[in-house]
């Protein structure tokens, strides 16, 4: 029985791998995918803000569905259908593909992450499950320390299309073991789905939730409250700086750098690993000093990380980019952890699922929402650096070839241009990418900035 359960739990893990490894895993293909399926830097975007999307979307869903009809059903049904979208996207033609197999895997992610440490919870008795917890939650930081260097080493060897290979074998070695090894359980009531409860999983569901007054809807009113929604503001923060910088920076690490995906995965190994050692140590800073101090000194450091790479340029030491990264790193471990816990403190018990629902929707909006406004103004600042640049370029091809490097480079590498002058026009383009990202990381560092003002005026020094 004893090495059942901890097999049970190894199978939580694996399950919860197939979820966790996806987004960092996907940073450093980025590239390789927009120069393969000639895809414009807007697609490239919803690649991954696809995926975030729909599986912030359904999360609460998936959670409902599972302590309805049995949390190991709709964990096997997730697998599948995230094996499915994962294959889809492995052997994607086009971009539009591509990204709708990413909502098929969002879909089938939003499945089994909830039920993954429910499983694992359950099978553990209560003074054990807060190790359980440690152990589920530590091997997803090893997936965002990983992540990148994985998928380095599979485009060193395979074609981008691997990195989604990778979840299907992850399925593979997970449904059977779950298959043999998991009871089944459901919710303590297993009460009927509520599909009003559904559409709360949306943003736009709280504004009309708020205005409801029934009884079924009050559990959702003190997320409402000033210090929960400051303590969210700064969660949602540290997932848009994350998510938003990596997107900016594994492009101009290949594209300007010129590194491969495997060295590209290297040099973001610091922004990991800040995080995977900060953050179990600022849950105790927060402990001592209040989660309202260390947020903001997360968000401040934060902050100035992403101004210093309004200086990085072409010739840049990369030790003082790792250095940002780090920088980077640590201020997001002081903000996610103790801000995470900030919002839930606010509650009541009965009210902590809600809560807990709520916390990681926010993660993954804010996410979304990151990798959107980076593409956005890197795009719109990039276009108006480059547009000049591309006059013997026939009017239409200038106007995708000016959307990003990426674009350019391929316009270029197609166009009918001696060699020097493409040469030129690529070197004009790059002192584009890097103004586009020096105005794009000035922009957050000015928004986080904002957003650690909130939170000094609205989050308690210490919860009440």
């Amino acid at each position: 029985m004893q090495a059942r359960r901890w097999l049970i739990l190894a199978t939580m893990v694996v399950s919860a791998l197939a979820v966790s490894l996806d987004i960092m895993i996907l940073t450093v293909a980025l590239a390789s995918i927009q120069q393969e399926l000639r895809s414009s830097q807007s697609q490239l975007a919803w690649v991954v803000m696809t995926f975030t999307v729909v599986f912030a979307a359904l999360l609460h869903t998936g959670g409902a569905l599972g302590a309805r009809y049995g949390r190991k059903r709709i964990l096997l049904l997730g697998l599948l259908v995230l094996a499915a979208g994962s294959m889809l996207a492995a052997v994607a033609p086009s971009i539009g593909v591509l990204i709708a197999a990413r909502a098929v895997m969002g879909a089938g992610a939003a499945a089994v992450l909830p039920s993954t440490l429910s499983i694992a919870s359950a099978a553990f008795d209560a003074a054990e499950r807060p190790k359980v917890i440690a152990i589920w939650a530590g091997f997803t930081g090893v997936a965002v320390v990983a992540g990148p260097i994985i998928g380095g080493l599979l485009l060193e060897h395979f074609w981008w299309g691997s990195l989604f290979v990778l979840n299907v074998a992850l399925v593979v070695v997970a449904v059977p073991m779950i298959a043999l090894l998991v009871t089944e359980t459901r919710g303590p009531s297993a009460q009927r789905l509520d599909l009003r409860r559904v559409a709360f999983s949306l943003p736009a569901g709280f504004g009309w939730l708020k205005r409801r007054k029934s009884d079924d809807c009050r559990d959702v009113d003190p997320l409402w409250s000033p210090a929960f929604l400051a303590a969210s503001t700064a969660v949602a923060l540290a997932f848009f700086s994350l998510l938003g910088a990596t997107f900016s920076l594994t492009l101009y690490l290949q594209y300007v750098r010129g590194d491969t995906p495997l060295e590209a995965g290297f040099a973001l190994l610091p922004l990991a690993v800040a995080l995977a050692f900060f953050t179990p140590r600022s849950a105790r800073l927060a402990r001592r000093f209040g989660p309202r101090c260390v947020c903001v000194g997360g968000l401040v450091l934060v902050s100035a990380s992403l101004s210093g790479f309004a200086v990085v340029g072409a010739g840049t030491h990369l030790g003082w980019v790792e250095l940002l990264l780090f920088g980077l790193g640590a201020g997001l471990a002081h903000v996610i952890a103790p801000a995470s816990g900030a919002t839930l403190a606010t509650l009541s018990p009965s009210r902590v699922p809600s809560g807990s629902a709520v916390v990681t929707l926010v993660q993954q909006a804010g996410g979304a929402i990151g990798i959107a406004a980076f593409c956005s103004l890197m795009i719109g600042s990039y276009r108006g650096q480059v547009t000049p640049l591309l006059t013997d370029l026939s009017p239409a091809v200038q106007i995708d070839a000016a959307e990003s490097l990426g674009s350019t480079r391929v316009a270029l590498e197609q166009a009918p241009l001696p060699a020097a002058l493409k040469e030129q026009v690529l070197t004009g383009a790059r002192e584009a990418f890097l103004h586009a990202m020096h105005t794009t990381s000035l922009g957050a560092a000015l928004l986080v900035l904002l957003g650690a003002l909130a939170v000094v005026r609205w989050l308690p020094r210490r919860p009440a």
